[in-house]
């Protein structure tokens, strides 16, 4: 048994297909970058020492340093800060994670899903809670 913490540093994005509507096509698209600190209770299984399996569940603590959309409508771009003051968007959020990892001599592959508990919409009747379906990472451990 042990805890399972430090603080990383993420790169995020997303591309959404070729969206069509009304006013013609568009490309939408989303970077962020940020902080991760995991606080996770973990139990690990030592098969050897170069081989262990673990599970873990606890929080994930994300702050936003940076975040950009851009879109590409019918040969225009345009981008935009999502974190602006007047967009009211927050940039911590708390999630509750789960999931298992693999360690082979010191490669550690982690498969976290999440879910969000905090309402990053500033307006109370809008709720946008970010979580992760399935997020994999790969760390050297030493």
């Amino acid at each position: 048994f042990g805890l399972n913490t430090g603080i990383f540093y993420e790169y995020c994005w997303a591309k959404s297909n070729n969206n069509y509507d009304e006013y013609g096509s568009y490309d939408l698209s989303y970077k962020e970058h940020g902080l991760y600190m995991p606080l996770h209770l973990k139990f690990t299984m030592n098969f050897s020492k170069w081989f262990q399996l673990s599970v873990y569940g606890g929080a994930g603590l994300n702050y936003v340093l940076s975040g950009k959309a851009y879109l590409d409508a019918d040969g225009d771009s345009y981008d935009w800060n999502v974190f602006k003051e007047e967009d009211n968007w927050k940039k911590f959020n708390t999630m509750l994670e789960y999931g298992a990892s693999l360690r082979i001599n010191a490669v550690q592959f982690d498969f976290t899903m999440s879910k969000g508990l905090t309402n990053w919409s500033e307006d109370s009747d809008y709720k946008i809670k970010v979580g992760r379906p399935m997020s994999v990472s790969a760390t050297i451990c030493f």
